[in-house]
């Protein structure tokens, strides 16, 4: 009975420049991935953004940019009311407690029409930016 023995190695050789493109550019398997789960988010946060006139929604977009070695997936909201729906407004004006009228009503154009009000509550938080990055990612988003 023979004995046989196979040795097989391959070894693969890239250069400095060649892991860097892989690990670090937009473009590379990491940056690849990285834009996958960013589109994940985005996606998320578009289903949990409110949809009064689908601005908000619609102003979200993911990306991926790199920067001195480092890459970081991005997803935001441009609307111009992105952050105070995020974040809500407080309900405490300028002097730290609710915005009251001086004279009969406060009046302003909200939504095409005309708004009257003798008292002004803020509007509570909706993160749902941070609750799609926990979701998708499944950890604590900062």
């Amino acid at each position: 009975m023979a004995n046989f023995r196979v040795h097989a190695r391959h070894v693969l050789h890239y250069q400095d420049a060649q892991v860097r493109r892989i690990i670090g550019a937009p473009d590379g398997m990491v940056g690849h991935r990285l834009g996958r789960l960013a589109d994940e988010v985005a996606n998320a946060a578009r289903r949990r953004a409110p949809h009064d006139t689908g601005r908000l929604a619609g102003s979200i977009r993911a990306r991926v940019g790199g920067r001195g070695g480092s890459l970081q997936g991005v997803v935001e909201a441009t609307a111009p009311h992105a952050r105070w729906v995020h974040d809500g407004t407080g309900i405490y004006g300028p002097r730290h407690r609710a915005i009251q009228s001086r004279g009969r009503l406060m009046a302003w154009r909200g939504n095409g029409e005309d708004v009257f009000a003798r008292r002004v509550r803020g509007m509570p938080p909706n993160p749902f930016l941070k609750d799609a990055a926990e979701a998708v990612i499944g950890l604590r988003a900062i």
